[in-house]
């Protein structure tokens, strides 16, 4: 419905797979980050759990300090 809140994730990826992911419902290039490496991800059950929690895990590699 218009003015309804929905919560997202914004999630980084490797280009290659960005490409592949965003084909998925729920899923798309992240708005005001850089869309080669992120997505946003609709946490409204749009996505399963099975198919988010292994894209915040490769998110939180990808990000955590070294």
């Amino acid at each position: 419905a218009d003015g309804e809140r929905i919560d997202v994730a914004n999630l980084k990826l490797g280009p290659e797979m960005t490409e592949d992911v965003i084909k998925t419902p729920g899923i798309f290039p992240a708005f005001h980050m850089n869309r080669r490496y992120w997505i946003t991800v609709l946490l409204d059950r749009t996505v399963d759990a099975k198919t988010l929690w292994p894209l915040v895990e490769i998110s939180y590699i990808l990000t955590m300090k070294k």
